[in-house]
């Protein structure tokens, strides 16, 4: 019953629930292992819903992130940083342990969830802090490539639910987006940062390499355009 009640106010408290996010977080992490024997429907169910709760609370948290005042957002980014490798731990060791192959799926999609929430916390800093970003455009960068080829595993694409599919193609799509604005944001703020010429243009070519690599072996015809675009733009801040 309690569970029940926690879950509910995951779904539907999402803000009031942000001062309890780690007790809840805490709360929720054991019943990821939560098993039954001999094995019951509660115990799937409970499993499936610590599972589906995970990406809930950390929207909540990166929603007080990106409204917080920018000189609290170090501070704040740090503490979702930490919250959220905390989760997607958890979420991978009980995915590795679970037994049944829909709560395993579960717990994948709530992994793919959480990648593509913070792919989105990148690009929305991008987009909206600029100069404040700048010195930590080679973080940035090291984190969102690898994203341009992030794909789920073959053996499990064809079961995967419509959600985890969607995010999956999503992250590449704000991964692509993303290269052209840090180029920009290098340029326009190269003096600024102490960075030289030099440096600004390795920065473009590498990001533009790896925008061509990733469309040479992109299949999905949604992301491809993105990627494509955004190396022309790549190009067209600084040739």
């Amino acid at each position: 019953m309690a569970f029940h009640v926690l879950c509910f106010c995951v779904d539907e408290l999402t803000e009031s629930l942000v001062p309890q996010i780690d007790r809840v977080v805490d709360t929720l992490i054991p019943f990821l292992k939560w098993y039954h024997d001999p094995p019951v429907a509660d115990a799937k169910a409970i499993r499936i819903a610590a599972a589906s709760a995970m990406p809930k609370i950390l929207n909540s948290a990166t929603e007080v992130v990106e409204y917080s005042d920018p000189e609290d957002y170090d501070q704040n980014m740090q503490y979702v940083e930490t919250l959220s490798n905390k989760v997607k731990c958890a979420l991978e060791e009980a995915s590795d342990l679970e037994p049944d192959k829909e709560v395993r799926l579960k717990m994948y999609d709530a992994v793919i969830m959480e990648k593509a929430r913070a792919c989105h916390v990148l690009c929305f800093f991008v987009d909206n802090l600029t100069e404040l970003f700048v010195p930590k455009i080679e973080q940035v960068v090291d984190t969102l490539v690898p994203f341009l080829k992030w794909y789920h595993d073959p053996p499990v694409a064809d079961t995967l639910v419509a959600d985890a599919r969607y995010c999956a193609k999503a992250i590449r799509i704000a991964a692509a987006s993303a290269m052209s604005k840090l180029v920009r944001l290098a340029v326009e703020n190269n003096q600024a940062e102490g960075h030289s010429e030099s440096y600004v243009n390795q920065l473009s070519q590498c990001l533009r390499h790896a925008l061509k690599e990733a469309y040479d072996e992109e299949f999905d015809p949604e992301v491809y355009p993105k990627m494509w675009d955004s190396w022309n733009e790549c190009k067209q801040v600084l040739p």
